[in-house]
């Protein structure tokens, strides 16, 4: 089975989707990017269906969100696919909904109450004029569960 990656999602921009592209094709993978106009999980699973049926279905899905995911999960139950086997997927964002599926969701963990306190302080800084002092955020940790299944083999 020929590997081929799939990115789905509403926030990136045209240059980042070219760039997904050519790092999957340094690592020997054919890749499409999707872009979908809202992020909700009714627009997960429609834009999932579309890729699912294409004539070169994705081995691997990388969604935007949690929403888009769990609306390819629901694609793949009716496609009759099983995450983590023959299809992988992954999330930039983590949510309990992802922890929750079976298997569990691979995703991106971001300490959102840690980067919220960091704005804060900026945006109160601002208000009391003076330049906020630039911090560097935490960065986000990887949940690897289930759906990353294993990589397909030619």
């Amino acid at each position: 089975m020929k590997a081929v990656a799939a990115e789905l999602g509403w926030t990136r921009s045209a240059a980042a989707a070219a760039l997904s592209g050519r790092r999957a094709g340094a690592l020997g993978l054919a890749a499409t990017v999707t872009h979908v106009n809202t992020r909700d999980e009714m627009a997960g699973m429609q834009a999932s269906t579309r890729m699912l049926r294409g004539s070169e279905a994705p081995t691997a899905v990388i969604y935007d969100n949690e929403l888009l995911t769990i609306g390819g999960v629901a694609a793949c139950h009716d496609a009759g696919l099983g995450v983590g086997r023959q299809v992988g997927m992954a999330s930039f964002e983590d949510s309990p909904a992802l922890r929750m599926q079976r298997p569990g969701i691979i995703a991106l963990r971001r300490r959102s109450e840690e980067l919220g306190a960091m704005a804060a302080r900026a945006l109160l800084a601002l208000a009391d004029g003076e330049d906020p002092t630039m911090e560097v955020g935490p960065l986000p940790e990887l949940a690897v569960r289930g759906s990353s299944g294993r990589w397909p083999t030619q």
